[in-house]
């Protein structure tokens, strides 16, 4: 799998307070079993964490060249008092089969690599 593109967006929470919606796209570069990996998304936003799972049974069958979407909601229980000013994100497939990627979320745009 090839991460095309993360991006993280604060929202209103469900609650109260901010989320935090990660939306993962990538690119399928093998054949995928049946019981597919999922990803995992770690945060660490302005001294809090969350974490939560993306592509769950999403990828279950994808073909090389498949292009996936999925948006997942952190911090929508324990929410953030305000929009974060920095995310750490570390994105882990759940079967190991490839290194932990990570994105850094700051001054409102996403890119990769960790904050500095």
């Amino acid at each position: 799998m090839t991460y095309t593109s993360v991006e993280v967006r604060p929202q209103q929470a469900h609650v109260r307070g901010t989320s935090v919606a990660v939306e993962i796209e990538l690119d399928v570069t093998s054949r995928m079993p049946h019981v597919p990996p999922h990803v995992t998304v770690t945060a660490q936003c302005d001294g809090q964490h969350d974490n939560g799972d993306a592509f769950w049974m999403n990828l279950s069958r994808a073909q090389p060249g498949d292009h996936k979407v999925d948006t997942i909601e952190l911090f929508g229980v324990r929410s953030l008092d305000e929009a974060p000013a920095r995310c750490d994100l570390t994105l882990s497939l759940s079967k190991g089969a490839t290194q932990p990627a990570r994105y850094c979320y700051e001054h409102g745009a996403t890119r990769a690599g960790r904050c500095s």
